[in-house]
């Protein structure tokens, strides 16, 4: 090797040590800097777990809600947390939109901005809330009680709007996030965030008017139907029982409960009957225990307002109807109660055998039976107000705001008030029972029991709904309704008579008299379709029904109207064919694109019926999207499987049809 050769080499050295000790100046000071925040954002997971233990020991010691100051604490702790993981993890969370492709936990390290963030706001909306709520949920000598909430609600209500807008950011953050692919664990955090994020909005909504509707600026009546659902009717059942409600500032200062029979004074006189009443029941007046013909809640509710006013002299500010499953639910989350007259405990998991027993004739079909028959009921209502107001600390809380979401969201219970704001927020959740405006198709299929019995308890329906859009200009809907009576080795003749039975059960065992209802698109025109004949002798009247289809209009929808007689053990199906309006397909001529939208409402009292819905599009259609995802899928055909626990919906989007 030459000198310059050597030179060369020596050099090329040089700069490699001297890079070599660059990184170490610079690079592992970076990696020591980036191990310690490593090591800080470890333990800020560690305190955030401590955190949420500390928070379920909390709701595991009060079933019935932890105490504000407590739940608030922790809820600060938890934030704090966060907020310390976030400044800990930054170099961590800038790198992790990038980290997608790491083996098993890339996809979780890509949403982790995200889900901080969602944390950071549900974290703060639980902050407000609990703070606004203090007031309410602190005080060590009286304990929690629905006066107080309502005071705080009232005290606070300015407060509430910031909860909404953390509710809100939370919520968009969580939308950004594919739940899919993460792991499990997170994936069941989310699930559950998922559960109940809508009932914490649904509830900081509520929180707005509550104390309105609690008679915080000034005393509410309200008028509550008890439905019973075995005897199906529009809204969710036979009318079988009335409370008149009266509260101030949370408390309630009247409540008398009666037989719905009792409602009416015959002296006056009432307007006439629908129609199918008259014709089918023999119906001579619209009583009030008739009054929830109109699918639309707040149009029967209307009318219930009316005739009970005509009746008792009294006007309400709102209406509330609740069935049997509404009942069960709600008495589930007030825990055991002590209903007078009746020798045993009640819960939700009896009071529904309680109520039959306690109704059942057992000196026979007397004026006196007649008389007390619903004693029970009136006597559950006065218990469960005792426990409201008297026991609070017994009520588990968390389990009742469960149940009344639940009963609300699957249409158990209705609530419609006079009041225009906590109507518009009612309205919004579908908490109305109004019928649902849909800018394509919209179908609801409806029972109305006219046996004067109970069978509803043990018929089930299942509906099958085709829609031929193989033709767009002419979109056609092939509707099958199933009834199956499940009953087997009856033996007798049906009648249609208005009388009772010795037990609750042999009023389940008779035939059913129903009177099929299907809404659908104002404008729809029927092709073809038949109910079934009904010989005279079987009928109230006497009159033979021929199965012509009635065909009205009805709270802005087209409906198509039939009789039906169904023995013990047997099956009935009944099929409708009509012509839809062509405008329900919705299309963008510059993108070339045709939308078919449908809604489906559930009848209020119903219980997860199942419907199968079959799309045909055309022959050349090419499918641009869908939802929910098809049960199966053909060339030009798509099928969906629902069950009606709530109104269900879908929508395809697709090109290459000309319209």
């Amino acid at each position: 090797m030459n000198h310059t050769q050597y030179a060369g080499s020596s050099r090329k050295r040089g700069w490699r040590r001297l890079a070599g000790w660059l990184i170490l100046v610079l690079v592992v000071p970076g990696l020591a800097w980036l191990g310690w925040r490593a090591v800080l954002a470890w333990q800020c997971v560690g305190r955030l777990r401590e955190d949420v233990h500390r928070l379920q020991a909390l709701a595991e010691a009060n079933p019935a809600g932890p105490k504000g100051v407590d739940g608030l604490a922790v809820l600060s702790a938890l934030r704090a947390d966060v907020d310390a993981l976030e400044d800990a993890a930054g170099p961590f969370l800038a790198l992790a939109p990038h980290l997608g492709w790491l083996p098993q936990i890339g996809p979780t390290v890509q949403a982790a901005p995200h889900l901080l963030e969602c944390s950071q706001h549900l974290l703060r909306a639980g902050e407000l809330a609990a703070g606004a709520l203090g007031p309410a949920l602190n005080d060590p000598d009286s304990g929690f009680s629905l006066q107080k909430m309502v005071a705080a609600l009232a005290a606070s209500r300015d407060q509430w709007p910031a909860v909404q807008r953390e509710l809100a950011a939370g919520r968009q953050a969580r939308e950004r996030i594919e739940a899919a692919q993460l792991h499990p664990r997170v994936q069941a955090m989310l699930a559950l965030l998922d559960r109940y994020l809508p009932l914490l909005e649904a509830g900081v909504e509520g929180a707005y008017w509550v104390p309105d509707l609690l008679g915080a600026e000034g005393s509410r009546s309200y008028l509550i139907l008890v439905q019973n659902e075995d005897e199906l009717r529009a809204t969710g059942g036979f009318i079988s029982g009335a409370a008149w409600v009266e509260v101030r500032d949370g408390k309630v200062v009247e409540m008398a409960f009666e037989d719905s029979y009792a409602v009416d004074d015959l002296r006056r006189p009432y307007p006439p009957p629908p129609q199918p009443l008259r014709d089918f029941m023999a119906a001579e007046q619209l009583l009030f225990r008739d009054s929830n013909w109109s699918p639309d809640f707040p149009t029967s509710a209307e009318v219930a307002l009316t005739l009970y006013a005509m009746g008792k002299g009294r006007q309400a500010d709102g209406v509330i109807a609740l069935d049997q499953h509404a009942i069960e639910a709600l008495i589930g989350g007030l825990g055991t109660l002590q209903v007078e007259g009746y020798p045993h405990p009640v819960t939700g998991e009896n009071v529904l055998k309680a109520a039959r027993e306690a109704w059942a004739p057992t000196a026979g079909i007397t004026e006196e039976w007649w008389e007390h028959r619903k004693d029970f009921m009136a006597a559950l209502f006065q218990a469960a107000l005792r426990r409201l107001e008297e026991e609070p600390e017994q009520v588990d809380w968390m389990t009742l705001a469960g149940a009344l979401w639940d009963v609300l969201q699957q249409r158990h219970m209705l609530i419609f008030v006079r009041e225009a704001g906590p109507r518009e927020w009612l309205h919004a959740r579908g908490w109305d029972g109004a019928l649902r405006d849909a800018s394509g198709d919209f179908l609801m299929v409806l029972d109305t029991n006219m046996g004067f019995n109970k069978v509803n308890a043990v018929v089930q329906q299942s509906l099958e709904y085709l829609v031929d859009l193989s033709h767009p200009e002419e979109p056609r809907a092939d509707l099958r309704v199933r009834h199956t009576h499940p009953l087997q080795g009856w033996q007798g003749v049906c009648r249609q008579e208005a009388r009772y039975d010795m037990t609750y059960e042999q009023m389940t065992q008779r035939c059913y008299w129903n009177y099929l209802r299907v809404l659908a698109p104002r404008g729809s025109e029927l092709i073809e379709g038949r109910g079934h004949p009904i010989p005279a002798e079987a009928l109230l009247r006497g009159k033979p029904y021929d199965g012509e289809v009635i065909v009205s209009e009805e709270d802005g929808k087209q409906a198509f109207g039939a009789l039906m007689l169904l023995e013990p053990g047997r099956t009935l199906d009944t099929r409708l064919v009509y012509r839809l309006p062509a405008d329900i397909i919705g299309s963008d001529s510059a993108a070339g694109r045709n939308v078919y939208s449908l809604t489906v409402q559930k009848q209020p009292g119903t219980q997860a019926v199942p419907l199968r819905v079959m799309v045909v599009l055309p022959a050349d259609a090419q499918i641009l999207d869908v939802s929910p995802t098809p049960a199966a899928r053909g060339r030009n055909t798509l099928t969906f499987e629902f069950r009606l626990s709530t109104d269900q919906s879908l929508r395809v989007v697709w090109r290459g049809a000309e319209r």
